[in-house]
């Protein structure tokens, strides 16, 4: 049976995000698949289907300064 389309929009949400983040912090998407609880698979279609280099620099760019604000860099 197929996932009630909330659960996939959740999923897809989650693959989206963990692939941002796996290229924000340097970790090849499909090696982000093997170290998380997220499907190789749907992270490299999320990449291919949602991410664009134009947007990405700019959300890499606000991940890294927020990350620089936390205490553990002071």
């Amino acid at each position: 049976s197929m996932p009630p389309r909330a659960f996939k929009e959740t999923s897809n949400i989650d693959s989206i995000m963990g692939a941002v983040l796996a290229i924000a912090i340097r970790v090849v998407v499909r090696k982000m698949g093997d170290i998380s609880d997220l499907n190789a698979s749907s992270l490299l279609n999320a990449e291919a289907s949602h991410i664009r280099v134009d947007t990405l620099l700019a959300t890499i760019d606000k991940i890294n300064n927020e990350t620089a604000k936390l205490p553990i860099y002071k």
